[in-house]
């Protein structure tokens, strides 16, 4: 690859491909243009991925704070961040947003709530959360992270041998 920014909309090595090494140059950034995996590994074989950054324009996500939980309503309202991308499609997501602990910023692992009915803008910077019970374990200040993304950067079916990362960094492909 060569040095500098190169921007792409993903690739697809499948079945055929075996002994391959895709290497970045001294300063190589692939920026994912798409909302979806940079790299789809289907069956290969021996594969070596080094010597590069991800990032993608658009980012895959949008964050904000969560302002208010209704336990009545059963819902989470929240406000984006400045910098992100506003509460538009994509990012009026189908499944359930990510939540972070306002302080630590550590993830809350497993379902902050059960049963998502749907997620919903309110204006640019604002949205709500609705869930079919009262089962919320986000609290105001939390973060809420919607994710546009179903994979992560690396999506891998049916390798059947070797897949090696050297000196790779994730930015906003996380």
């Amino acid at each position: 690859l060569p040095d500098g920014k190169v921007r792409c909309r993903g690739v697809t090595l499948g079945k055929n491909v075996k002994d391959l090494t895709i290497r970045g140059g001294k300063n190589t950034t692939l920026i994912c243009t798409r909302l979806g995996q940079l790299f789809f590994l289907n069956g290969c074989k021996n594969v070596t991925l080094r010597d590069f950054s991800v990032d993608y324009d658009p980012l895959p996500f949008t964050q904000g704070t969560v302002t208010k939980v209704d336990l009545k309503k059963h819902c989470v309202y929240f406000k984006i961040h400045d910098g992100y991308p506003r509460l538009k499609d994509p990012y009026i997501i189908k499944h359930h947003p990510l939540y972070f602990d306002g302080k630590s910023r550590e993830m809350k692992f497993g379902k902050s709530a059960i049963g998502l009915k749907k997620v919903a803008r309110l204006s640019d910077d604002e949205g709500v959360v609705y869930y079919n019970n009262s089962n919320i374990r986000a609290v105001p200040g939390d973060f809420i992270v919607l994710n546009v993304r179903h994979d992560g950067v690396f999506k891998v079916r049916g390798m059947t041998d070797t897949l090696t990362y050297k000196n790779i960094t994730l930015y906003s492909g996380m």
